[in-house]
């Protein structure tokens, strides 16, 4: 009797096995040689995760200047001219840029994001939405990059209570310490005016 229930467990464990799904493997990384020169630019790495986020950015343009742009409507493809450029969001491409606590352990197996070199000095513009479920569209966030320097940027969920409570976009320096431990840095926030209004759209935080 005995040999009989050990033959079936054997069986069912065979069976289970054949029937688990495969365990995905690592995306490849795409990687791509720019010319970088710390003296005078700063890279950035720009997570879009699932298929439901879309990012966009710009280089050298505030928000002021972008104001027409911004936020980019779902699906709203920008034009050949447009200040505005998506954010590639369907593989990993890397320039380089060094590992960071996200990179290596903050994040899903397979999330993806885009790096690039960007001005140094001159506003930098990240605009990350999502799509898809619940539609949620967080004020893009500007910051000047210091020469030399990486930088990350990703769409936060905020869920409290296993409730979606809103979102927001997050950047900071690229580190191996998890981002509350990286020092804060001066951010600011690309709020739409009211039509009546005609003030800056550009709000800086007090770090």
């Amino acid at each position: 009797m005995k040999k009989i229930l050990l033959c079936v467990l054997l069986i069912l464990k065979a069976c289970s096995s054949h029937n688990a799904p495969p365990v995905p493997l690592p995306q490849p990384v795409d990687f791509v040689k720019v010319d970088y020169d710390p003296a005078t630019m700063a890279r950035v790495r720009i997570y879009t995760g699932s298929p439901s986020l879309e990012a966009s950015y710009s280089t050298g343009y505030s928000c002021e200047e972008l104001s027409k742009e911004l936020p980019v409507k779902p699906l709203n493809r920008p034009g050949p001219k447009a200040r505005l450029q998506r954010v590639q969001h369907y593989s990993k491409l890397s320039i380089g840029m060094p590992s960071s606590w996200r990179l290596s352990e903050g994040t899903a197996l397979n999330e993806k994001y885009s790096e690039m070199v960007v001005l140094a000095g001159k506003p930098f513009v990240v605009d990350i939405k999502n799509i898809g479920g619940v539609l949620c569209m967080p004020p893009a966030l500007t910051f000047i990059p210091e020469p030399g320097v990486d930088y990350e940027a990703y769409f936060l969920a905020i869920v409290e209570g296993g409730k979606f409570k809103g979102c927001r976009t997050v950047a900071h320096k690229v580190s191996l310490l998890p981002p509350s431990q990286i020092p804060p840095m001066r951010l600011g926030a690309c709020i739409q005016p009211d039509n009546s209004v005609k003030s800056s759209i550009t709000r800086w935080d007090s770090k």
